[in-house]
């Protein structure tokens, strides 16, 4: 498969500038660097010390920004081929191998793993395939295996031809932007909602568990 370089970026940190590596053509669908930047601008939280997991990460595109930015450590799930080849690529050229682990298999199979393992993570992205269902199911199958901490945020990216609901069982979401074609949908757990509402904040931006989100 024919790659180019010219396309995504890291944005900020320790490995702002670089270029990521990705594939001609349509079996990967990489997050856009204005929707990412968009995405990190609002989640303004420290990211030290911080557990990240990365589904049908494709390229590593986000799981790699929030390495750069600090994160203590990312996990990968993506199962295919094409994309793992891409992803090893960009680990390396960005030097976080000593920071991340990839689980080369479905993300079905590699969520059952991570439960197993006791894992929680304080930010999970998802990016799955478009027109194929899988935004209140991946939701759903996240909040089944109980890998978002408590104070943690899931952000799922989907079509906006496949709407993301306001609440899935105790997740709500508590924010949603759009970007053309794309939307970015932010939940988190329904227990702390209210704690959220009765937040004293300024008109301009919201906060949530601790992330500042920017109006």
């Amino acid at each position: 498969m024919t790659e180019r370089l010219d396309i995504m970026r890291i944005i900020a940190g320790r490995a702002k500038g670089k270029r990521l590596r990705s594939p001609k053509g349509q079996s990967i669908r990489p997050t856009a660097d204005r929707v990412k930047e968009s995405v990190f601008n609002m989640l303004t939280q420290p990211w030290e010390n911080k557990k990240v997991l990365d589904l049908f990460s494709g390229t590593g595109n986000l799981g790699l920004e929030a390495a750069s930015r600090g994160a203590r450590e990312i996990v990968f799930v993506e199962n295919a081929r094409s994309a793992l080849n891409i992803l090893e690529k960009n680990i390396l050229l960005c030097g976080f191998g000593a920071s991340v682990r990839v689980l080369a298999m479905p993300v079905s199979r590699g969520l059952a793993r991570l439960e197993q393992q006791g894992e929680s993570f304080h930010t999970i992205f998802a990016d799955p395939p478009y027109g194929k269902g899988w935004t209140v199911r991946i939701i759903r199958a996240i909040l089944a295996h109980r890998l978002l901490s408590v104070d943690g945020v899931l952000v799922v990216e989907h079509a906006s031809y496949e709407p993301a609901p306001e609440a899935v069982g105790d997740f709500f979401r508590f924010d949603q932007r759009t970007y053309g074609d794309t939307v970015i949908s932010f939940f988190g757990f329904e227990g702390l909602k209210h704690g959220c509402e009765n937040t004293q904040m300024d008109p301009s931006s919201s906060s949530f568990n601790g992330i500042v989100l920017s109006r």
